[in-house]
């Protein structure tokens, strides 16, 4: 997952070059001996008014790029956006994900890489267990 932070004013002057970029990035993958499959995220949602020069408006701008560049390259996409767009409250800074945005990030990534619904968390013990 790559983005969020491309869209900072002072690096979203390398607009041109991020496709590019990230096409290149992709391809490395892609060329290996092992043949991975590639999935590229949407970034997640940067909840209003942003922090760090990060917005919402860049995000969707950069969205638009990274759907593109899914298609034509033929990846598989994990929609991080959609995960916690209704979750503000899970970016308490308005652009990082708390522990508990980053569990709904890897459930939707797990979802989307075995076809399944993500198990449910293993319970915390109350108390730790004692030393043998």
């Amino acid at each position: 997952m790559l983005g969020t932070n491309d869209t900072k004013p002072q690096n979203w002057i390398h607009e041109a070059e991020f496709v590019g970029d990230y096409t290149l990035l992709v391809k490395s993958f892609l060329s290996l001996k092992s043949k991975p499959r590639v999935y590229v995220c949407r970034p997640c949602p940067v909840p209003e008014p942003g922090n760090f020069g990060i917005n919402e408006t860049g995000v969707k701008e950069e969205i638009k790029r990274i759907d593109a560049l899914a298609a034509t390259m033929k990846l598989g996409m994990i929609y991080m956006h959609a995960a916690l767009a209704d979750k503000p409250q899970l970016l308490p800074d308005r652009v990082h994900p708390n522990t508990e945005g980053a569990g709904e990030m890897a459930k939707t990534a797990y979802t989307v890489l075995t076809g399944k619904p993500a198990p449910a968390p293993a319970p915390v013990p109350a108390t730790p267990p004692a030393a043998k």
